[in-house]
């Protein structure tokens, strides 16, 4: 029992701080990429990946917070 009500604590908090998590980070790389292309050359290579990281790293926050729901219940099904 124990168990089943940590992972509902963690789906709460991950549907309540992920999503503003994940704007933060495409508005961020959005930022980091615009910048990006006011800086010559050899600089504009680790702007622009570090803005795609980011990008990626808020698209899988929310694919995570999308599917926190489900992965809970069938953790339930599987501790029963």
């Amino acid at each position: 029992m124990a168990l089943q009500t940590i992972l509902e604590g963690i789906e709460g908090t991950l549907t309540t701080i992920a999503p503003t998590i994940a704007v933060i980070l495409v508005i961020l790389s959005g930022m980091v990429y615009a910048f990006a292309q006011m800086q010559p050359a050899e600089a504009r290579g680790k702007y622009i990946s570090a803005a795609i990281s980011m990008f990626i790293g808020g698209v899988i926050i929310i694919a995570i917070t999308v599917a926190a729901p489900s992965i809970v219940q069938s953790s339930k099904g599987i501790l029963q």
